[in-house]
């Protein structure tokens, strides 16, 4: 993945970062269970690393992801950790339409 645009700054200025994204699946189920993606932001040497798994919910027959963990570092030693939960999700559907001008 290296050179690809993974991070965009809040003055637009593009950032290379690089970095391996791993998953972890099941074969019986023929899916993806988790994934963990280690990013390395090029002139800044923060650190990134995100972890999502995966659940399959049996109401919507549907797999979803069901916890993220992710952590950052920086050189400096400053560190943030974070970890969401997610739950109770629901189906909806939207119908819309549109017509080419000519």
């Amino acid at each position: 993945m290296s050179g690809r645009d993974l991070h965009r700054e809040g003055n637009h200025e593009r950032r290379a970062g690089s970095g391996p994204l791993a998953a972890r699946r099941d074969r019986a189920a023929r899916t993806i269970t988790a994934t963990r993606l280690e990013v390395g932001l090029a002139r800044t040497d923060v650190h990134a690393r995100i972890d999502v798994r995966y659940f399959r919910d049996p109401k919507l027959q549907l797999w979803l992801p069901a916890e993220m963990r992710d952590h950052y570092s920086a050189p400096s030693g400053e560190r943030v950790d974070g970890n969401a939960r997610y739950r109770n999700f629901k189906r909806f559907e939207v119908e819309a339409s549109w017509r080419v001008r000519q």
